[in-house]
């Protein structure tokens, strides 16, 4: 197994959800995490492969500054940390960790059985593997590690830095375009991943022809699982690499802040419901779906494919 370390940037209030975060963090243990941050919280409270640096957003632009050799360098809020996620291997350097692969992610999501779906075989075979701000890994080599220096037919590197504008360069419309241009060894696949929208009623995902009947998105003892009705009325179980939980901090709905005693939840619209097994949900995902929902449903999933393909 090669040493792969992901690094996750995060300054602001601690998330509800972050304990659920790293309990499923802590079930792939065949993954090293780095998390910068300024929560004040030690790595004694972090299962043994998650990593906590204490850093603030000044340092962080300070050191970015440092490796980018730029003049004016635009750093004035966390969100604007995405447009940077191509360089945090720096951390990994500055640390002298030593690792084969490094990539980053966010904690707005919970990861499955990591091992299930990125193995050996495309860790020999590929320089990097999946194309998410919220998870993308690569290969320590020369070519990854200076991907920012590379041309883009769009984009203008100093501008990205230099500009306090998001560009979203950490994936489809940056060093993805950029790894596609000068043939980097790029593996893709979104069937890897349930990238979900709670605040829909009922929560959905965004693939255009993902979504099933009557389904129900479970975190369950590291596992990541599609729970839904076939047309026969059968119960399926569709399992995945992660869940991302689409632009929310999503909390419990009764209040309650993850810990690592919790064995599962399940995403609602009204936040995350604990469920301690898989059959406490069969109650809610046994619910008739009516063919004017079907319409909603499919209606919406053609808009926000049309919104990706547009670039919108």
């Amino acid at each position: 197994m090669k040493k792969v370390w992901i690094v996750i940037c995060y300054f602001g209030d601690v998330p509800d959800s972050l304990s659920l975060w790293l309990e499923s963090c802590g079930r792939n243990s065949d993954y090293e995490w780095l998390l910068v941050n300024d929560f004040g919280i030690t790595n004694s409270n972090f299962p043994a492969n998650v990593r906590s640096v204490q850093s603030s957003l000044e340092e962080v632009k300070e050191l970015f500054s440092s490796y980018l050799a730029l003049d004016v360098l635009s750093l004035e809020n966390a969100y604007k940390l995405n447009d940077f996620k191509p360089l945090y291997w720096v951390f990994l350097e500055e640390l002298e960790i030593d690792y084969d692969f490094w990539g980053y992610c966010d904690l707005d999501l919970m990861f499955g059985r990591i091992g299930n779906f990125i193995d050996d075989s495309l860790y020999e075979e590929y320089d990097r593997i999946l194309g998410q701000g919220h998870l993308s890994l690569y290969r320590r080599c020369p070519t990854c590690l200076s991907l920012t220096a590379f041309p883009h037919p769009d984009l203008e590197v100093n501008n990205v830095f230099g500009n306090c504008d998001f560009f979203g360069f950490d994936e489809h419309f940056g060093v993805n375009i950029i790894c596609k241009i000068h043939k980097l060894k790029f593996y893709e696949n979104e069937g890897f991943l349930i990238d979900v929208i709670p605040r829909l009623d009922p929560p959905r995902m965004t693939s255009a022809i993902g979504n099933k009947r009557a389904q129900k998105f479970i975190y369950y003892r590291g596992r990541v699982m599609q729970v839904y009705r076939s047309w026969n009325g059968r119960y399926r179980v569709k399992e995945f690499c992660y869940m991302h939980l689409q632009k929310r901090n999503l909390s419990f709905a009764a209040g309650r802040r993850a810990d690592l005693s919790l064995k599962g939840i399940c995403v609602t619209s009204d936040g995350l419901v604990e469920i301690s097994k898989i059959s406490d949900v069969l109650s809610i995902v046994n619910t008739h779906v009516s063919l004017t929902e079907r319409m909603r449903i499919f209606r919406f999933d053609l808009r926000y494919f049309f919104r990706r393909i547009r670039g919108i």
